[in-house]
């Protein structure tokens, strides 16, 4: 009966120091992807982040890793697994609807940093933006999480990266028109002209005086 007792409690000291171990394992951990995260060593934070979920899916940080996960996807440039793991996300119940608003916001800041060219921002690139179109198509994506989420904390940074990206188009539009004005195509200048009159005339550049001064 002694020796049961003492192999008993060896069995129950030994669950507490593995219970330790993890809590001690699961601490570390989480402290690596938050400082890895926030010195913006994405690739190694994705890693660590991917180590996490595995080993603690159960964490209550768990859905706070999954968005560091996809945050350092995007900034890494992993944009395939970006997109998958954000509708993967939002799909199902892998989860918390509460963390819903953060996953379309880092699907805005995924388009925008897709949109770049490489190397854009390092290069000190007058326009860092490639594919208008599809700047086009943030900008109402902005413009609906914005009328989802008045309240956001995202709120100020979106409506200073929307007016950022209506003035690369307003001036994309005026650019062109101010081509077809030097080339003396006047219909061409005045179709784009329109463009920019419809939906921009709000933004000031000098580009837009410099092409009524060929009309």
């Amino acid at each position: 009966m002694k020796k049961y007792s003492l192999l008993l409690l060896a069995l129950l000291m030994m669950g507490c120091g593995n219970s330790n171990n993890d809590d001690l394992g699961r601490i570390s951990l989480l402290e690596k992807v938050n400082r890895l995260y926030e010195s913006e060593q994405y690739r190694e934070s994705r890693d660590s982040a991917e180590s996490f979920i595995a080993r603690f899916p159960q964490d209550e940080q768990i859905d706070v890793v999954r968005l560091k996960l996809l945050a350092s996807y995007i900034y890494s440039t992993k944009y395939r697994m970006a997109e998958s793991y954000a509708d993967r996300l939002l799909q199902g119940s892998l989860m918390d609807e509460l963390y819903y608003e953060d996953v379309e916001y880092y699907k805005i800041v995924l388009k925008i940093e897709r949109s770049k060219h490489s190397y854009a921002t390092t290069l000190k690139m007058k326009n860092i933006y490639r594919n208008f179109s599809e700047l086009e198509k943030m900008l109402s994506l902005m413009e609906n999480f914005l009328a989802s989420y008045p309240n956001s904390a995202y709120s100020d940074e979106l409506k200073k990266y929307r007016d950022d990206l209506r003035l690369v188009l307003a001036e994309h539009q005026l650019s062109i028109a101010l081509h077809y004005a030097q080339k003396g195509n006047k219909t061409a200048m005045l179709q784009r002209l329109s463009i920019y009159q419809e939906k921009f005339s709000d933004v000031k550049t000098p580009l837009f005086d410099q092409v009524l001064a060929y009309q």
